[in-house]
């Protein structure tokens, strides 16, 4: 049996297509049938068939094998990728892995470099790589669960480009904040650590602030921060400078050890059972 990575799609757009009934008779080795319905499904504009049909073409399946054809149709597959390729979603789409395919065949069928220039810019625009060195946080999670995180970057993408009051957002940062668990846990425990070495209100405020980086960094946002902030404003700009001199004294005293064991015993029991909620409980400790 021949062996070819077809485009399939794990989700439909409609139940029964071409591409779908195509895939069927490619898998029952009907490859005639196969060929003549990705054939109609390019008519009808689709370029999972013509991708499809680009490899029939070059490995001669269901059909004459024609060189020249394939390349036309990989050069169909490249138009539609350069007018996709600046989209937000580009790195998230299913067909991301095929896209690549295409170019790639599409340079060993013909040296077309403005496929190979088109193959480089995707890789480094989709690459983990360049998400790991823009988030902090991930270097460790590349390091311990390096399955985990190419999951965490596609549900952070995703949350990330979906507007506010976009009912996905929600549903995303529930998927992100599962995926993320790891990452999450690793650095509350740092956080138990650094409330431990804790010796003044001050320095527990810094183990603050790192939770709510961490956190903001994972979601791309910056609420916490941006609250923090803001309070930090407010007492700069509209606090009498008495309640002011106050808190900053305040600050310099020591902790009392049942606050700090307090504080531990909550985000152990947020490390417990991190839900997608224990988001917004973290920036109010």
């Amino acid at each position: 049996m021949k062996i070819i990575a077809l485009f399939i799609l794990t989700i439909s757009f409609a139940f029964g297509s071409l591409t779908d009934e195509a895939y069927k008779a490619y898998r029952a080795k009907n490859y005639k049938k196969a060929f003549m319905l990705y054939n109609k499904a390019y008519n009808q504009g689709s370029i999972k068939a013509a991708y499809n049909l680009a490899v029939f073409y070059q490995q001669g399946i269901g059909v004459k094998k024609d060189t020249k054809k394939a390349i036309n149709y990989y050069k169909k597959v490249q138009t539609y990728i350069k007018s996709r390729v600046n989209s937000k979603n580009f790195c998230q789409d299913k067909m991301l892995k095929f896209h690549k395919k295409a170019l790639k065949n599409l340079y060993t069928l013909s040296k077309n470099r403005a496929s190979l220039k088109l193959l480089k810019n995707i890789n480094k625009k989709c690459s983990i790589n360049s998400d790991i060195k823009e988030f902090k946080y991930y270097k460790i999670l590349a390091k311990r669960y390096p399955k985990t995180l190419k999951r965490v970057i596609y549900y952070k993408k995703l949350y990330t480009n979906e507007e506010v009051y976009s009912p996905k957002k929600a549903i995303y940062k529930k998927k992100l904040t599962k995926v993320a668990k790891p990452v999450m846990r690793f650095y509350l425990q740092k956080s138990i650590t650094c409330v431990k070495r804790a010796k003044t209100y001050k320095d527990m405020q810094s183990c603050r602030f790192d939770r709510a980086d961490m956190f903001d960094s994972i979601f791309g946002e910056d609420g916490a921060m941006s609250m923090m902030q803001g309070y930090a404003d407010a007492l700069h700009f509209f606090t009498p400078e008495d309640e002011k001199k106050e808190y900053y004294n305040n600050l310099k005293k020591k902790i009392p050890q049942k606050e700090k064991d307090m504080v531990i015993k909550e985000i152990k029991n947020l490390i417990k059972n991190c839900n997608f909620r224990c988001v917004d409980f973290v920036y109010q400790m």
